[in-house]
């Protein structure tokens, strides 16, 4: 004869028949993690569908990581957006500095007296 190997059974109960029966925890932990179906011994369709502890911490990585990779995305798209604003007003105020209107283009030597005459809402806040 062969060895005998000792088996402890977790006690289970049908929520449909209400009948007893035993699973071993290794198989339990199984259906737990799988959420495969199994059946009591009256043969009711069982399953373990709640969302595993594993599983709901690996679903809220995956959902703060997308959180960042969107936060990132975000930022990378406001830096580039200060760079070009930053740009357009260097830009226009070298050809402020060398006496060009940036209403009409057109150079003037005293282009201070210009824009206040000119263009007095020019700069203005609204």
């Amino acid at each position: 004869m062969g060895q005998r190997r000792m088996v402890t059974l977790e006690l289970q109960e049908c929520p449909s028949c209400g009948v007893p029966f035993g699973l071993t925890a290794d198989y339990t932990e199984r259906r737990r993690q799988d959420h495969e179906t199994f059946y009591c011994p009256n043969g009711h369709t069982l399953s373990y569908s709640q969302e595993s502890r594993e599983e709901k911490l690996k679903r809220q990585l995956e959902q703060t990581s997308n959180q960042l990779a969107r936060t990132q995305t975000s930022l990378e798209t406001s830096r580039r957006s200060k760079a070009a604003i930053k740009g357009q007003l260097t830009k226009t105020k070298r050809r402020v500095a060398n006496g060009v209107c940036p209403c009409c283009n057109r150079t003037f030597a005293n282009l201070g007296a210009h824009m206040h005459g000119r263009h007095p809402e020019y700069g203005e806040e609204s």
